[in-house]
């Protein structure tokens, strides 16, 4: 779904996460939403995968996302999970704009 954050739950949780980190008069909440466009992944779908550009940064309102990498063999590996109501995705690759 590329549609804005239409479920106000959702958009409460942004809200209140972004208050833990920085106060944000309310003006400039607002002035950010169309940037935070909603998207639903199925189950094992991938957000970002090794060697490719991270466009998105998300955050979770519902679900898990697993951080993981591939050996050489293909034996997968956990390296990190990403609650509900936290963000996931490749900052770096974002800021950095590169893989």
């Amino acid at each position: 779904m590329n549609s804005h954050i239409k479920n106000g739950k959702g958009l409460d949780k942004l809200k209140e996460t972004f208050e833990q980190m920085v106060s944000i008069p309310e003006s400039e909440r607002e002035y950010v939403v169309p940037y935070f466009p909603e998207r639903t992944f199925q189950k094992n779908d991938f957000i970002v995968r090794a060697r490719e550009l991270s466009n998105n940064f998300y955050f979770i309102i519902k679900g898990l996302v697993r951080y993981f990498y591939l050996t050489m063999s293909g034996k997968e590996f956990n390296k990190h999970f990403a609650m509900e109501n936290r963000f996931a995705g490749s900052l770096q690759s974002l800021v950095l704009n590169e893989p």
